[in-house]
This record gives structure tokens, C-alpha cells and sequence, in this order.
């Protein structure tokens, strides 16, 4: 019996659909129909019914299910042991992060480990979707996530920081009328809005990526909260004076459980870790508030 057979049914099977599994697989969907149609034909039994909403498993569809997610999750398993097995400080090392930390900050960081660890080969997916590291869609991952919460129990690691955002301004637009610029495009007034310093304030603009967020508001369309790291750090963006200094999000660097006594994967979290702390008071939006203090907004 085909592994790849395997893998087309299980992702129908879960997806409900020839496309979606098609799409996650990375091959065309005649491709798809054409193995799932061979592979009924293998075992003599129909493993899909076809609805208007999709393919829907029958009764022996879902014991094939139970029993391909089990084998599926020891080949993973093999995985996991052979990348312990390959040579201690080289090969592939595949790292997951939000665009938020990649742009600007982590980035340089990567640089500099590469030149450390030149036979370490970096495959970096930078994606706002969280990757499933007991597949190994990546072996290390830094994640963002909301106060409070916690990672899966099979993951192990630490929180970085609290990251903190401040409300900035261009210079160009000190002692003028500033519009909120928000990555929300409701029309109405939303909570952190009236929970703001300013609520007052309309909002003129929505971005909804930070990179662009950032450019529109040193570009002078108005004023934003947005991470001190990048505030504090742009000779062109100021605090806007009297607004206060939130708590974002919680900054985790996270492996699975079976690779964290893994030599590229333990150096590359130390790195990581290091760097953070190194930049901990800059996160937290402590470095620049007595800077910005005289900066006047109007």
C-alpha cells in the first residue's frame, strides 16, 4: 500500500474537498481524483461520498481514517527521530514566524547565526497561519500569542516578553490634526478606540498589514499604535505625548518535545533567546519614554 495513497485520502477526508487537498499537497486535482479513485478500486470499498457541500467519508472511509491518522502519526514520529539523528551543527533547521518579527527585527538576527553556523541551513516560512511542528512543518517556532494563553503541551520553550505598542506620529505631522490610522475597517467605534487616550479622534485610514502601517503612518496619513520595537527605534516616529503605553502580546519561542535536546535546534533557540533578552526594556516600551516626553501632538 502506497504512503502517498495514504496521505491524498486522509487530506480529502479532512478537507472534504478534491481542491483543498490539492492545494495542500501541492498537486493538481486530476491528480488527486485519479489516486483516490484507484485506491477504492485497491481495497473494494467506496471511501467517499460526493455532496453539494463536498466529499463526505462513508462508514469504511472513517475506519480507513482512524487507522491512516495513527500510522501517520508514527511516521512523523520517525521524522522527528531521524532529524535528532543527522549531524549535530549542519543541514536544515526550518523556523516559522509572523511577518511582525521577521521584517526588521528577527531578520538581522538570522543573518548573524548563519555566519555563526555557516553549515546550518535556515529554511524560513515567515506566515501569519500557525504551522504544526508535530508534522515538522517547522522545528522551531516563534509565536505570538494573547496574554494569558498557553502553547500545546506537546510543544516546550518560553515566553520571550510581553511586547508593548505606543502611539506614534511622523515627526513631519508634530502640531497638527492627526486622524487614527487602524487595521480594522469597521465603520464604527471600536473598543480599543474608546478605551484610547483619544477617542475622540476619527479614524481617517485602515492598513491592514503592520509594514504598511508603519510606512502610511511615517509617510504622514496620521497617527497609529504600533510595536515600540519599530516606534522607538524610527528616527522619523515620535510617542504621540500623553497616550499610554499598552501591553501587546506574549512573544513564545517554541519546539516539539522530541527535538529539544537537538544541537541546531537548541544553538538557534539560545540565539533567539539571547536577542530578546538583549532588547527585553525595548519591547516592553520602556527605552524612549523619557526621550519622547517633550514631542507635542496636536
Amino acid at each position: 500500500m502506497d504512503w502517498d495513497d495514504l496521505k491524498i485520502f486522509l487530506a480529502v477526508a479532512r478537507l472534504g474537498s478534491v481542491r483543498g487537498a490539492a492545494t495542500t499537497l501541492k498537486i493538481n486535482q486530476s491528480t488527486v481524483s485519479r489516486r483516490i479513485n484507484a485506491f477504492e478500486k485497491t481495497i473494494g470499498a467506496t471511501l467517499f461520498e460526493k455532496h453539494p457541500s463536498g466529499y463526505v467519508t462513508t462508514m469504511a472511509g472513517e475506519e480507513i481514517r482512524a487507522s491512516v491518522e495513527r500510522i501517520e502519526k508514527e511516521v512523523f514520529s520517525i521524522d522527528r527521530m531521524l532529524f535528532k539523528r543527522q549531524a549535530e551543527l549542519e543541514g536544515p533547521l526550518k523556523v516559522t514566524l509572523p511577518v511582525v518579527l521577521s521584517t526588521g527585527m528577527l531578520m538581522p538576527e538570522f543573518a548573524r547565526f548563519s555566519k555563526q553556523y555557516p553549515l546550518i541551513k535556515l529554511i524560513v516560512n515567515v506566515s501569519s497561519q500557525l504551522t504544526n511542528l508535530s508534522k515538522r512543518e517547522a522545528d522551531i517556532a516563534i509565536r505570538i500569542i494573547k496574554i494569558g494563553d498557553s502553547p500545546p503541551p506537546y510543544l516546550v520553550g518560553r515566553k520571550l516578553v510581553t511586547y508593548a505598542s505606543a502611539n506614534y506620529v511622523s515627526r513631519e505631522r508634530v502640531n497638527h490634526d492627526n486622524l487614527w490610522i487602524t487595521n480594522d475597517e469597521t465603520t464604527t467605534q471600536p473598543q480599543w478606540l474608546k478605551d484610547s487616550d483619544f477617542p475622540d479622534v476619527a479614524i481617517g485610514h485602515s492598513v491592514d498589514d503592520l509594514t504598511s502601517l508603519i510606512a502610511a503612518v511615517k509617510a504622514g496619513m496620521g497617527m497609529a499604535y504600533l510595536p515600540c520595537y519599530y516606534g522607538d527605534t524610527d528616527d522619523s516616529l515620535i510617542r504621540v505625548p500623553n497616550s499610554t503605553v499598552l501591553p501587546g502580546r506574549e512573544i513564545w519561542l517554541l519546539t516539539h518535545i522530541d527535538l529539544k535536546n537537538t544541537p541546531k535546534v537548541k544553538v538557534f533557540m539560545d540565539c533567539i533567546r539571547e536577542f530578546f533578552e538583549q532588547n527585553k526594556t525595548l519591547l516592553e516600551g520602556k527605552l524612549a519614554v523619557s526621550a519622547n516626553k517633550t514631542n507635542k501632538v496636536s
